[in-house]
Formats: structure tokens, C-alpha cells, sequence
């Protein structure tokens, strides 16, 4: 059971580095006064979602992690 564990311990630690390097990695749109500012802004909102939604998956992954973590250190 134990090794089972930690593969999910890293896999989870792993998957939650790739989320928050891909959020880190987002763009955001320049938005300048202007006629087409409320495009821009929806593609800001659209980006910020992106980000949320990945920050999310880290927190969530990192979560794991830490339980499983705590867990190993129950059962060893």
C-alpha cells in the first residue's frame, strides 16, 4: 500500500507544479482607452478565468499531496 502512496504523492505534487507553472505562464491583454476597450476586457476576464481555473487545480493537487503525505507518515 505504501508505494502506491507515495506514486500518488509525487504524481500529485507533480501535477500541481505543471498547473501552476501553466498559470504563471498566462498572458494578459493589453487594455488601452478606447472604442473596442470592452473586447479587451472580456479577453482579460477570459485569461483571468484561465488562471483561476488552473490555480484551482494546483491548490487542489497540492492538497492531495499533503494529505497522502500525512498519511504515509501515519501508516511508515
Amino acid at each position: 500500500m505504501k508505494p502506491y502512496i507515495e506514486a500518488g504523492v509525487i504524481i500529485a505534487a507533480c501535477g500541481s507544479a505543471i498547473f501552476w507553472f501553466m498559470s504563471a505562464m498566462c498572458r494578459f491583454p493589453g487594455i488601452t482607452p478606447g472604442m473596442d476597450e470592452l473586447e479587451q476586457v472580456n479577453e482579460l476576464h477570459k485569461a483571468l478565468q484561465k488562471i483561476n481555473n488552473r490555480n484551482f487545480w494546483a491548490a487542489g493537487l497540492m492538497g492531495v499531496t499533503a494529505l497522502l503525505s500525512a498519511w504515509i507518515r501515519f501508516l511508515g
